[in-house]
C-alpha cells in the first residue's frame, strides 16, 4: 500500500513547528475593541484550516482510488481492505469539514468566495457537499 495514503496527517504537522495548540481556541486577553476583529480573522485562519485538510482529504481520496482501481494483483486483500478504510473515514472527514465549513460560512460573508473567478459559495453549497 502506499505510505501517502497510511501516514497520519497529524505527524507531518507534528514536525512542522507549528504550535501544538492550533487552531487556537481564542479567549486571550487583549483589547476589548480589538476582539471583534481578532474573532474574524480566526475564523479566516480556521476555514483555511478546513480547506487544507480537505486537500489532504481529497488527495488521499484520488490516490486511494488509482491504486484500487488498478490491476488487481497489484495489491493484497490486505492493502485493498486499507484502502477501502482510508476511503470511508476521508468520506466521513468530508462531511465534517463541509458541516464546520457551513457554520463558518454562515459567521462571516468572506468564507466561501474565490476570487480569481469570481465564485462564491453559498451556505447551502457546503451543507449538499
Amino acid at each position: 500500500m502506499p505510505a501517502t495514503c497510511s501516514r497520519p496527517n497529524s505527524r507531518m504537522w507534528r514536525n512542522s513547528g507549528a504550535p501544538a495548540s492550533w487552531p487556537p481556541s481564542g479567549g486571550g486577553e487583549g483589547p476589548p475593541e480589538r476582539r471583534a476583529e481578532a474573532q474574524a480573522e480566526l475564523r479566516l485562519a480556521k476555514a483555511a484550516v478546513l480547506h487544507f485538510q480537505s486537500v489532504a482529504n481529497q488527495t488521499a481520496l484520488v490516490l486511494a482510488r488509482n491504486f484500487l482501481a488498478g490491476p488487481s494483483d497489484s495489491l493484497s486483500a490486505d492493502e485493498r481492505q486499507q484502502l477501502r478504510g482510508t476511503t470511508r473515514r476521508r468520506l466521513q472527514s468530508e462531511i465534517m469539514l463541509a458541516h464546520r465549513l457551513f457554520t463558518l460560512a454562515n459567521e462571516d460573508s468572506r468564507i466561501g468566495f474565490e476570487a480569481t473567478n469570481q465564485y462564491f459559495y453559498l451556505p447551502l453549497d457546503w451543507w449538499r457537499r
